[in-house]
């Protein structure tokens, strides 16, 4: 009777023990939770949008009573290095965030949630527009829907009517010759010519803008015409040729920089280039040929 009393209470304890094994959790374990932790509280996200990868068996995971330490080594969200201080172990891991799907805003189906303009007085084509020949419309029955054809008022202030309009009108894009301001120029120029703002100057054009038009003198820095060019009418990159700044056969001055001290001495080119480009130069003293930077016109550095 006594063997069975004592066997009874040495398989309590063992029980208990195992019991208490079992609700432990592994060093694996753990590091897993407390990563999951570390993201959900530093990324903002829900615990359900982040699915972590599972280490390599052979990867050894220590026990660590402070806890284990996270950072982003790299540049993105998803690489994470866990380390142990006490232990002196750390590992790279990553991390898989689903990105959550937004939900579209609901619209009422007649209501256009852009600004809106109405012609005070009926318009004829050709008409100059101002601020005092619109409204703002307010009133939702007059709000029309005009996804991608929307106008915001400094558009329309300036621009011509395209054509007869009827006052009350909601004014839309495909309503007006918006006003552009580009570069003419200011008499017929011969193809050949050098543009600067001596022969050029700004005027205000309507309708759609050819994507090549000049709007700056800046951009007019050695260009010449490559065909003929009218006044009135927008100047154009396609028609004008940039002159490139150094020209085969240029004498050229070379600055050489020894510190505080620049020497200058002259080469001849052999090629032409531009503010930037590499080219073949000869030292006409000595017959020798090198590679120089072009930093101006008629000017160059050592490469």
């Amino acid at each position: 009777m006594r063997n069975l009393i004592v066997a009874c209470l040495l398989f309590m304890f063992v029980a208990r023990i195992g019991s208490y094994s079992a609700a432990e959790p592994s060093p694996r374990e753990e590091l897993h939770a407390q990563l999951l932790d570390w993201l959900l509280s530093t990324q903002g996200v829900a615990s359900n949008d982040v699915t972590l990868a599972e280490l390599d068996r052979r990867v050894q995971v220590p026990e660590c009573a402070n806890g284990f330490d996270f950072a982003l080594p790299f540049n993105d969200k998803s690489t994470v290095r866990a380390s142990c201080a006490e232990a002196g172990w750390s590992v790279i891991t990553r991390a898989t965030f689903q990105t959550p799907t937004p939900t579209a805003p609901t619209r009422e189906p007649n209501l256009q949630v852009a600004e809106q303009f109405q012609l005070i007085e009926s318009g004829q084509l050709g008409d100059i527009l101002t601020s005092t020949d619109v409204r703002r419309v307010t009133e939702p029955s007059l709000l029309r829907r005009s996804i991608g054809r929307e106008i915001a008022l400094s558009q329309i202030i300036g621009a011509k009517i395209a054509r007869d309009m009827p006052a009350g009108s909601i004014l839309q894009a495909g309503d007006l010759q918006l006003a552009h301001r580009v570069l003419t120029v200011a008499v017929p120029v011969q193809r050949g010519t050098e543009l600067s703002e001596s022969n050029t100057l700004e005027m205000i054009f309507y309708g759609s803008l050819p994507a090549d038009a000049v709007v700056s003198v800046a951009d007019l820095r050695r260009m010449v015409a490559a065909t003929q060019l009218r006044p009135n009418q927008p100047l154009r990159l396609s028609n004008l040729r940039q002159l490139a700044d150094v020209m085969r056969g240029d004498e050229l001055v070379l600055a050489v920089s020894r510190g505080p001290v620049t020497i200058e001495t002259l080469v001849i080119a052999l090629e032409q280039g531009v503010i930037g480009q590499q080219i073949r130069v000869e030292n006409p003293e000595s017959g020798e040929t090198f590679q120089v930077i072009v930093t101006d016109v008629r000017r160059a550095e050592p490469r």
